[in-house]
């Protein structure tokens, strides 16, 4: 976790990355990963649609939260 960690730092303070809750809590990025590998474990295997609007929706929340804001950089200003 501390490689995760300093790699996202490094996005951050590059300006690659915003920083969020998903750069200040690494782990969250992890977390629907781990979510899927519970449901295996349990036995609760979801239907091929579902892990695919689950995955859709995981890429949904990293895009929306480490784009970075472009609106703060001078450079993307006409």
């Amino acid at each position: 976790m501390e490689n995760l960690s300093a790699f996202i730092s490094l996005g951050v303070n590059q300006g690659n990355l915003r920083a969020s809750s998903l750069t200040h809590t690494p782990a969250l990025i992890i977390t629907p990963a781990l979510g899927y590998l519970f449901d295996r474990m349990m036995g609760t295997e979801k239907v091929p649609e579902e892990v695919q609007a689950y995955k859709a929706a995981h890429l949904q929340l990293l895009r929306e939260q480490l784009t970075p804001d472009v609106s703060k950089d001078d450079t993307h200003k006409a």
